[in-house]
């Protein structure tokens, strides 16, 4: 499991929110972690 599918089970269990999950896929995006942008939105459209 990748780090979108981490974000997305915790966001599912209740351990972050959709909110959180924004934020720290922004955060790693800006310091240089390459996710792209159809699974990124494809996560967006998860939450």
């Amino acid at each position: 499991m990748g780090t979108i599918g981490i974000f997305r089970a915790a966001y599912k269990d209740g351990y972050i929110s959709a909110d959180e999950v924004r934020e720290a896929v922004e955060i790693l995006r800006s310091s240089g972690r390459h996710i792209g942008e159809r699974l990124f939105k494809k996560l967006l459209e998860s939450l």
